[in-house]
């Protein structure tokens, strides 16, 4: 657990069970009332990207990401699939 004064760009957050990305936050002290942190953040399974304020000091999830250069493989399944069909059409004439 975090505060809302310890947010720093790029850290994940998990908030009402979905994970955000924190793009950008400013801490606001207006001269009347209590302080605000304003984020900008981006889901990390949509995309979507949104605005919300958070009270100065309230306690927010961190979330453990791990993040990994990968390199996927794909196999073709219809390649393979049209060449099977091919040598059965091959038997049967």
């Amino acid at each position: 657990m975090a505060t809302t004064n310890d947010l720093k760009n790029g850290m994940t957050l998990n908030l009402d069970g979905q994970l955000w990305n924190v793009i950008e936050f400013q801490h606001v002290k207006p001269g009347k009332g209590g302080a605000f942190v304003r984020t900008k953040m981006r889901s990390v399974l949509s995309g979507k990207v949104v605005e919300k304020t958070f009270n100065a000091g309230v306690k927010v999830e961190v979330a453990q990401v791990d993040k990994r250069d990968m390199q996927f493989l794909i196999i073709s399944i219809k390649s393979q699939l049209v060449n099977k069909l091919s040598e059965m059409q091959l038997i049967i004439y």
